[in-house]
């Protein structure tokens, strides 16, 4: 198959030779072809079977990783346990440490978690991109200042609901005010994801559909948010300025939002 590829699923299983670059995401990931440039893949058990060749580069994270194929460039592994069989032009392993008894049931509540917010997120780029496009819009301007503005605002916005809650004169108000401020929160990262992947799409000089910018984004943030220490830098970072372009696009249209309101 000529071009990129992108799947996501319970079981990916890729047999035939791809001419560009692979992204998959899943519980179970098996390789067995020719991929011509990179390859991203990110799930529970995955493994780049003998007939497996990478033309460039390679970033796996999963719960077990098995390379039995040939990686010509690196080979970058994050894992619960790696077995080496086959050959990588530089290979980079970290194994994370032995996980408690609960560690499966949150590892569980995180896959479904991103797996409801990937779909979520392909929902409302569906039911209403113009709005969903609007805040993405918004994420890409002047996204140093939202990122600080986001943070702290935040910060603020969390005291002034505590305190508004605690009144009961001001209880009706606060649950609206709550309502808004985890919407924002939740689809934060959502907008960040687009935004992040039509970035990365303009550095490679791929034009595609919103959609398909949206998958790789969300792909490759949450492959970042994975990342020890550094993750939760990168999960601070999209939240904050997700929440800013979100709130600051419902200031811009406040007039129309009345005016449906009303």
């Amino acid at each position: 198959m000529a071009g990129d590829v992108i799947a996501a699923g319970g079981t990916v299983l890729v047999n035939g030779d791809i001419g560009g670059k692979l992204i998959a995401a899943g519980g179970t990931i098996t390789v067995n072809s020719k991929i011509g440039t990179n390859a991203i893949l990110a799930g529970g058990t995955v493994t780049l079977g003998p007939g497996a060749t990478i033309g460039r580069d390679a970033m796996v994270t999963g719960g077990q990783v098995t390379n039995a194929g040939t990686v010509t460039g690196n080979l970058s592994v994050s894992a619960q346990s790696f077995d080496d069989r086959g050959t990588a032009g530089h290979l980079d392993v970290e194994l994370s440490e032995p996980r408690d008894p609960f560690s499966a049931f949150r590892s569980i509540g995180l896959f479904l978690l991103s797996v409801g917010m990937f779909i979520l997120g392909l929902v409302l780029l569906h039911g209403a991109p113009k709005r969903f496009l609007a805040v993405e819009e918004e994420v890409r301007r002047s996204a140093l200042v939202k990122t600080i503005a986001g943070f702290f605002g935040i910060i603020v916005a969390f005291i002034v609901l505590i305190l508004v809650s605690i009144t009961i004169v001001l209880l009706p108000l606060a649950f609206i005010l709550w309502e808004a401020f985890f919407l924002g929160l939740l689809i934060s990262t959502l907008v960040v994801s687009l935004a992040f992947g039509r970035t990365i799409a303009g550095y490679l000089k791929w034009e595609a559909p919103p959609w398909q910018y949206f998958i790789v984004g969300f792909i490759v943030l949450n492959l970042l948010f994975r990342v020890p220490v550094v993750g939760i830098v990168f999960v601070v970072i999209a939240v904050s300025l997700g929440t800013a372009a979100f709130f600051w696009t419902l200031w811009l249209h406040r007039d129309a939002i009345r005016g449906a309101a009303g």
